[in-house]
Formats: structure tokens, sequence, C-alpha cells
């Protein structure tokens, strides 16, 4: 969610390539604005969970994806090794910092149509979308969240 500086901001950025009366120009902008400020509930439930959803691009299979990025102490991962599973893949190692940068993509088949729509058909917190959605499409979210916790994250 954006300040209302820059909502304000972007409003008179918009009401300046209109026509008309100000006034109703600025009205109009501002609602512009704020729409384009809002997060969609896929974005907030992503942001809660710290994963991203992809989807399979291939039209055969109906996949979809939780992902991350993530640098952590490379003693972190070694000593929670047997916790991240078949799901973790190994990037760089930095040996200034003993850090390493795995990349964590678990999957799912999925025939429920977009993340959004499923979202917005449950109506629950991001608490129980969490256990109810999450931990049972993806195995090993709670395994992965739980070493995740263990570690040390970088960024």
């Amino acid at each position: 969610m954006k300040t209302r500086k820059e909502i304000m901001t972007r409003a008179h950025e918009i009401a300046r390539t209109l026509e008309g009366n100000y006034s109703a120009r600025m009205s109009f902008s501002l609602k512009k604005a704020w729409a384009e400020s809002r997060e969609t509930l896929t974005e907030q439930f992503e942001n809660f969970i710290g994963f991203k959803f992809e989807v399979n691009e291939d039209a055969r299979i109906a996949e979809l994806y939780l992902t991350k990025k993530v640098t952590v102490k490379y003693a972190d991962f070694k000593n929670n090794l047997d916790c991240f599973g078949y799901a973790v893949k190994k990037g760089t190692y930095d040996a200034t910092t003993k850090t390493i940068e795995l990349t964590i993509k678990m999957s799912t088949f999925w025939d429920n149509g977009t993340v959004e729509e499923y979202i917005s058909s449950k109506n629950l917190s991001n608490v129980r979308l969490e256990s109810r959605f999450v931990k049972n499409y993806f195995r090993l979210y709670a395994p992965i969240k739980e070493a995740l916790s263990k570690c040390t994250i970088i960024k």
C-alpha cells in the first residue's frame, strides 16, 4: 500500500492528462490512483506467507508453484538439511560471508481456476487460509517454514 502523499501525487499526474473541470478530473484520478495502489488478495496473501505463487504455463498440466529465493547462513542450512528436502535447490555459495542462496519451489496439481478466485471464494483470514489452503496443497510447506525459522536469513 502506498502512502497518501504518493497516491495524491499520482492522482495529480493522472488529472493533468485529462480535460475538463479540474475538480471532476481530480475526483476521477483519485479513484484511479487508489485502485492502482491496492494490492490484490493474492499479493496480500503472498506477503503474509513470504512465498510467491506461480502457474505452470504448459496447458497440458495444471500445476501451481510456491516459490521463494532466500540467502541463509551456510551452517544453518547444513544443520537443517533434512527439513528442506527436494524442494530446495542450492545456488551460489559466498565464501566471504559464509552464506548460500537457496531457491525453494514446491508444486501441486491445480484445477481450481486462479489463485485470486480461490482466495476470494474462501473468505477466510490469512492465518486460516494458510492452514487450510497452503498446508493442504503443499506438503513440504510446514517443514520448510520450520527449517527457515531456524535459519539466519540474510535477504
